[in-house]
């Protein structure tokens, strides 16, 4: 490929996401050289060139929990229930993937039961979901949906709090105390 032209006094524009939110910054190309080697020196963003916006309100961990979906049909009274595994959960929300596609909309509710286990004890966490987001490459239906999760009483916030508290402990390092 071709080198790009880069000169002093230049903007580059960029984007760095994390977990929680995404920042827009904007750095000036104080120095460029050449040789011996290739340099460029970059500005550190300043206050008036940096945007941040928060994408997510709560820590988020990859997980594998079966879950049990219940959606209230058109009919009176019917409710049918499809099965789905937890891929990530935070206690704002969660993903679901499904064994093959299904259409949900954007905005529709649903119920949800899963099971979380914390120190050998079984916690059941039921309560109402809202479809939040889906692959945007995907048509009317999906094998993967964004949920929120709504109507979560404060136990249920705790025991999904400790669970993702939990993983990213054991992500960040080794166990320190087994059993």
């Amino acid at each position: 490929g071709e080198n790009a032209t880069s000169k002093e006094g230049q903007w580059l524009k960029s984007q760095a996401e994390n977990n929680l939110s995404i920042c827009n910054y904007s750095l000036e190309f104080d120095e460029v050289l050449l040789s011996p080697h290739p340099l460029i020196v970059m500005s550190w963003p300043h206050e008036t060139h940096l945007e941040s916006q928060a994408i997510r309100r709560a820590r988020r961990v990859n997980c594998d929990l079966p879950a049990t979906i219940r959606l209230n049909g058109s009919q009176s009274g019917s409710v049918e229930s499809i099965t789905a595994v937890i891929d990530n959960i935070s206690t704002g929300g969660l993903e679901l993937l499904f064994a093959k596609a299904v259409s949900f909309k954007i905005g529709q509710s649903i119920s949800i039961a899963f099971q979380i286990i914390l120190d050998d004890r079984k916690y059941l966490i039921e309560c109402d979901a809202e479809v939040v987001s889906k692959p945007r490459d995907s048509g009317p239906s999906s094998s993967t949906y964004g949920f929120a999760l709504k109507s979560l009483n404060d136990e249920q916030f705790a025991v999904i709090h400790a669970f993702v508290s939990d993983r990213l402990n054991h992500r960040l390092g080794p166990q320190l105390y087994s059993k």
